[in-house]
């Protein structure tokens, strides 16, 4: 397992897995998921996010197109939307007890 360190916080990841994991799930944007048009277009629009974002993902072994859920949360006053997506990866969060009720 590799061993991250996030906002602080220790995240081991076993990258291997989750890739193992994501190579099996539909893209959101298919039927075999959901494939209606707001996810379609974040299946899309997610891969065209910063390299920050796009190396977050990477290191964790995601697949940012194959979430678990996203749904389109609210438009934003340019016209934009505000998504909120769900993913999973293989490993833990050291002290998540603390990191969810720290402020």
């Amino acid at each position: 397992m590799e061993h991250l360190k996030i906002n602080g916080y220790i995240v081991k990841v076993d990258k291997r897995k989750t890739k193992e994991l994501y190579k099996e799930l539909p893209l959101v944007s298919e039927k075999a998921h959901c494939g209606c048009p707001e996810c379609s277009y974040y299946a899309r629009a997610i891969m065209q996010t910063t390299p920050n974002i796009k190396q977050f993902f990477d290191q964790l072994g995601i697949d940012p197109r194959k979430e678990a859920e996203v749904w389109r949360a609210a438009k934003n006053e340019d016209g934009t939307y505000y998504y909120v997506a769900d993913y999973h990866f293989m490993g833990e969060i050291q002290d998540v007890v603390n990191w969810i009720g720290s402020k």
